[in-house]
């Protein structure tokens, strides 16, 4: 039904109070989906919560992340659905996109010191737990470096 309205001509709807009604629908929609193709997000604009709007991360925000991505892939000869999935479970999030500015910050210092050789047991127990907390497992304890022994070496 929701995408039946987008047909809608509001010019032929009699009823003002509907017409406009169905011209505020017809805006939200186009305003959601040029955020996901554009900034890569989505929310609805009739949230309360104006914090959690500020805080979800744009692609802009994302982009040093992904250079980390390719340098691992170049570097370390790691798969980018690999680089991702770790860059993921460290955030403990599902997908990039989901990230907030905070986690992508937290994400770009950890493939940074992996690339420097600097990432630590700590930060592999990290990825465990958050994959754990995210598909509601147990947690294995990490075997160092036997989580992504590619990651590790250089």
């Amino acid at each position: 039904m929701a995408a039946w309205l987008t047909t809608i001509e509001p010019g032929k709807v009699k009823n003002i109070r509907v017409r406009d009604r169905v011209i505020q629908f017809q805006n939200e929609c186009d305003d959601v989906l040029w955020q996901h193709w554009t900034d890569s997000y989505s929310v609805s604009p009739r949230t309360d919560d104006a914090e959690a709007l500020a805080q979800i991360s744009k692609r802009s925000d994302r982009e040093p992340l992904l250079i980390r991505a390719v340098r691992l892939v170049v570097e370390r000869g790691v798969t980018f659905p690999e680089v991702y999935k770790i860059m993921n479970m460290y955030a403990g999030t599902r997908h990039l996109r989901n990230m907030t500015v905070e986690q992508v910050n937290e994400a770009f210092g950890f493939t940074e010191r992996v690339l420097l050789g600097g990432d630590t047991d700590g930060d592999w127990a990290e990825i465990e737990r958050n994959r754990a907390a995210l598909f509601e497992d147990m947690i294995q304890l990490p075997l160092a470096g036997l989580v992504h022994p590619r990651l590790l070496s250089k």
